[in-house]
């Protein structure tokens, strides 16, 4: 509509989606300019390649079904969303080596649904067992203590500490263990020791270990928390929008790394607004509206029309 009044737009965008809507794309990369395309004459992979130099792999890992007793199961948990007098409810199992893809627009319940399995958030009704013993009140702390790594959707507000450093950022939660303590103090060789190798491992784009997080781009702001709560997640990993705001070369790897997460036999939740990732990664696809789940499909069966209209609230729920 701008567009048709005459106006000029110029939009910055991750999303080949919405890039490939416009006229020309000017691509740049590490701060220079590395070519302008009329759009009707180049294709996404093009662009890909101009975006990081290299070909950039899908990764798409085999739906599979997955035997054995529960590593988590939530049951009847209220979700404060809305101003609902009787708050919604939430039930799932999950098994260890399964990945639950959790789809919705912002705002239904993914957050506060994490949050409590994480013990971020307090829990008014219902049950959350982890292996079989409820975990439903303890701190966040006990509950990283028994494996479960959590990754916030806000990676400044909820994942980071903008003035620490890198390294600092790395052991946040785990400051107290020996590990990571000589004596009464930190033992900082060895945290800058780690922090070299997170940097090395995940990719990270940085001088060094004592780079403060807060001037990091936001994919690599995101590896530094993944590097932080993969190495905690041992039982179950939950994984609140990991691909948010981050280029095409980051997302293959945050993707190839929750692939080895789950190969590894952690149990994970992957909650995210990016279908792609859903479908992709996710054994099982859970849609949420207004802090219920709607329908629950397995990968090959979720139809994308489907759990778009459950997104909305408008189709009859699914099972």
């Amino acid at each position: 509509e701008l567009k048709g009044r005459g106006i000029s737009i110029i939009l910055i965008s991750h999303k080949m989606a919405e890039v490939m809507q416009s006229d020309r794309i000017s691509v740049l990369r590490k701060g220079r300019l590395v070519a302008t395309v009329e759009t009707a004459a180049t294709t996404r992979d093009e662009l890909t390649m101009m975006m990081v130099g290299r070909v950039v792999k899908s990764v798409a890992a085999s739906a599979r079904q997955t035997d054995g007793p529960p590593v988590l199961s939530v049951s009847d948990l209220a979700l404060p969303v809305g101003a609902a007098t009787h708050p919604p409810r939430v039930s799932f199992d999950l098994r260890a080596g399964e990945v639950l893809g959790i789809a919705g627009i912002a705002g239904n319940g993914q957050d506060e649904l994490l949050e409590m399995i994480a013990g971020v958030r307090p829990v008014s009704h219902g049950g959350i067992r982890l292996g079989g013993t409820s975990i439903a009140g303890l701190s966040r702390r006990s509950i990283a203590a028994r494996g479960v790594g959590y990754v916030p959707a806000d990676r400044y507000r909820d994942g980071l500490v903008g003035e620490f450093s890198i390294a600092e950022n790395l052991i946040l939660g785990q400051q107290g263990a020996r590990r990571w303590r000589r004596g009464a103090f930190l033992d900082r060789a060895r945290i800058a020791s780690r922090a070299q190798d997170a940097i090395a491992s995940y990719a990270i784009a940085a001088p060094g270990p004592e780079t403060e997080s807060r001037r990091l781009s936001g994919g690599n702001a995101q590896k530094v928390i993944l590097a932080r709560e993969f190495e905690r997640a041992t039982v179950l990993l939950l994984c609140n929008q990991p691909t948010r705001g981050v280029d095409v070369s980051a997302i293959e790897f945050i993707h190839g790394e929750l692939v080895k997460k789950r190969d590894e036999g952690c149990a994970v939740v992957l909650v995210s607004e990016e279908l792609d990732d859903l479908l992709a990664l996710a054994d099982r696809i859970a849609v949420m509206f207004r802090g219920e789940i709607m329908g629950v499909f397995p990968r090959d069966q979720a139809d994308i029309g489907n759990i778009g209209l459950l997104m909305a609230g408008t189709a009859a729920r699914a099972s």
